[in-house]
Parts: C-alpha cells; structure tokens; sequence
C-alpha cells in the first residue's frame, strides 16, 4: 500500500502547519482591570487559551513582547474575540499575535 497523495513527509508537513496561527488585531478596549479585549482576524488553528502569544506590534522591531490570551472565541468567518491579560499598551490595530511555541523552536 502507498502513503496519500501528500506522501509521510508532507502529512508530517501539513501536521507542524497546523501549529500554527496568526491573529491580527483591528480594534482594542482596555478593560478597567487592565486586562485587553480585542477584536482580531484569525489565520489557522490557534490552540485553546490560555494560551502564549508573541505580540508584533508595527513596524515589528524585535524581540517581541510574550503575552497571554486568556480567552478567545472565533467564528465562522474568522473574526475572533480575545482577552489578553498583562498586556504592554502600545498593542495597536494591525499588530500581529503568533503562536509563542514556534518562536522558541526551530522547524
């Protein structure tokens, strides 16, 4: 029997890619606790919360700041709903949150 279409090294491919995710940011409301409430649109699977995120806020210098997404709600459309606690302020529409995982591991 032969492997799928994809072959061993392209299902293990597609796997490692389903790690990853992005949510870009459009609007923010700092909440009276300090935790941020945002509404982002979601590019691949992100994983349940709580959950780490790299935050890149433009123009993207680096190192990027690790926060954390408390809550998230995504529909079918893929807008999402986020709660971040501890977040830095100048988290603005159009930074970008990535999975904290990939930036520490090499693929």
């Amino acid at each position: 029997m032969t492997d799928a279409p994809q072959g061993r090294l392209g299902r293990q491919l597609l796997a490692e890619a389903e790690l990853h995710w992005q949510l870009t940011i459009e609007e923010t409301e700092l909440q009276p606790d300090g935790a941020l409430t945002a509404i982002a649109v979601v590019e691949g699977t992100p994983l349940l919360p709580p959950t780490q995120a790299e935050l890149h806020v433009p123009p993207f210098v680096q190192p990027a700041a690790t926060v954390s997404i408390e809550a998230l709600t995504v529909d079918s459309s893929g807008a999402a709903f986020i709660q971040l606690k501890q977040t830095p302020t100048e988290i603005t529409p159009g930074s970008t949150l990535y999975a904290a995982e990939c930036g520490l591991r090499e693929h």
